[in-house]
């Protein structure tokens, strides 16, 4: 099943500028869930789909060619990790975000998403303030820019999560890469975890440069990859 409508510029929250097509697949087997999430994406002018599926998801995505997906992990035919995996191996999904919208709320099955190169594991249930605070985990270079005008309260607190869980998640890639043994695999995770680091930098300076504890965390964070670079 899919949905959708695009645009091209649209204001984003409060404050926020979107510029750029950006193309949105929702995968989860619960019909509410897909149906509601893509229709608050659309308000905020995002390219929708939906998949019920994992095999639906793949086929989707062959052809719609999402920048974002929002993957549930317990999806039918092919969990969200198969999925992901396969999605990493077709040339127009390799460098989407994808990220876990999920149940499963265990280190372990963040460790598990990190494993299957998620870029992000978010817990249900998620604020949806958060959730389309994504987008700031999409790489300028692509064309899909962002213009932050400063933040409200309650968004900014959404961003503020937002930060704290790619930050945390990039940890756990480098969780992943100190247990490599293949010299390749690690240097990919490291990357992944350093393009984290860049990519919210760039928005906490924008958005947030006196909240000290996030310069702090991606302080952390730069150091510690540099530490495990090879």
């Amino acid at each position: 099943m899919s949905c959708g409508v695009a645009a091209t510029t649209t204001l984003f929250g409060e404050g926020q500028m979107v510029e750029a097509n950006v193309r949105l697949l929702v995968v989860d087997d619960d019909v509410d869930t897909v149906e509601t999430t893509a229709l608050l994406f659309q308000l905020e002018g995002y390219e929708t789909r939906t998949a019920e599926d994992g095999a639906e998801a793949i086929e989707l995505a062959k052809a719609f060619h999402p920048d974002v997906v929002l993957l549930d992990l317990g999806v039918p035919e092919m969990n969200g990790y198969e999925v992901a995996r396969e999605l990493r191996r077709i040339d127009t999904t390799k460098n989407s975000l994808i990220v876990a919208v999920t149940g499963f709320a265990q280190p372990i099955d963040e460790l598990r998403s990190a494993e299957a190169d998620f870029d992000l594991h978010l817990v249900k249930p998620v604020d949806f303030a958060v959730i389309e605070h994504v987008r700031l985990l999409l790489a300028e270079s692509n064309g899909l820019v962002h213009r932050p005008r400063g933040l409200a309260t309650e968004r900014g607190r959404a961003f503020v999560t937002l930060v704290g869980l790619a930050v945390d998640m990039a940890h756990t890639v480098l969780d992943v890469a100190g247990n490599a043994s293949n010299a390749e695999f690690k240097r990919r995770c490291v990357a992944k975890a350093q393009s984290t680091h860049g990519k919210m930098l760039i928005q906490v300076q924008r958005n947030a440069p006196d909240r000290t504890e996030l310069t702090d965390a991606l302080a952390a964070l730069k150091q510690r990859s540099d530490g495990l670079w090879l």
